[in-house]
């Protein structure tokens, strides 16, 4: 699965089809020189852990809820 499959399930249901996306969605971009990567769904979320240098722009991000990891970027 791609990332393109996740704009056709996207049509799909702002069309009213309404079909699920079983996959773990993930995006990554590129801007100035900067990455970011995301994976998961954290729609809610009750901590975020860090591991690494924010600053320096060398870090993982991870989005707990309850104690379990819904998402991660970096």
């Amino acid at each position: 699965m791609t990332s393109m499959d996740q704009g056709s399930y996207s049509a799909f249901n702002m069309m009213g089809k309404l079909v699920p996306f079983g996959n773990v969605p993930f995006y990554w971009t590129r801007h100035y020189n900067k990455t970011v990567q995301y994976v998961g769904y954290a729609h809610e979320f009750d901590e975020v852990y860090i591991q690494g240098d924010v600053m320096a722009n060398k870090f993982v991000a991870f989005y707990i809820n309850q104690g379990k990891i819904l998402a991660v970027a970096g």
